[in-house]
């Protein structure tokens, strides 16, 4: 059986509510949308000229009845009454090309690290940058993507050599 469903879209969203109640009152720029299934394909129409919800209501009674006759004449005419705007499906944006992403270093994370801990004590901030280049040294500047649990135990080993654990 064919159904004319009515949903109503409030301004500046794009997400449309089903109607349960057409005494409810909708705020002022609110569209009203149809959705139903014909040939097996799902259709949506934003009805134009209506405001209220009860004219959306009769517009979506109307169509539903034109369809379900199959009255070319009462489609037609029901066009021109509510002036339907046919709702086109969101087209994917397709992703700008961008150039391979910048490689983030050791030395430029700790760097940047050192940027955001400027407001934390002297003694905390020469604490973390003494730390942070003793590991600098121990495992080289490289890709922080590559540094892997292996790098850290030799960082431990190095501490443990030079008798700092």
């Amino acid at each position: 059986m064919l159904k004319v469903t009515l949903y109503a879209r409030p301004s500046g969203s794009r997400k449309p509510l089903k109607v349960k109640n057409i005494n409810k009152i909708y705020p002022h720029a609110t569209a009203f949308v149809l959705r139903y299934t014909l040939d097996g394909v799902r259709r949506t129409e934003t009805i134009a000229n209506v405001n209220n919800v009860k004219l959306a209501h009769s517009a979506a009674r109307a169509k539903e009845a034109a369809l379900f006759a199959n009255d070319l004449k009462g489609l037609e005419a029901w066009k021109v009454r509510y002036g339907v705007e046919r709702t086109p499906a969101p087209k994917a944006e397709p992703k700008p090309k961008t150039s391979a992403p910048a490689v983030l270093t050791l030395s430029a994370a700790v760097s940047q690290y050192a940027q955001d801990i400027r407001l934390k004590s002297n003694a905390t901030q020469a604490v973390y940058n003494q730390t942070l280049g003793e590991f600098l040294k121990c495992i080289g500047d490289k890709p922080l993507s590559i540094i892997i649990k292996n790098d850290l135990l030799n960082y431990q080993a190095w501490l443990n050599e030079q008798g700092k654990i």
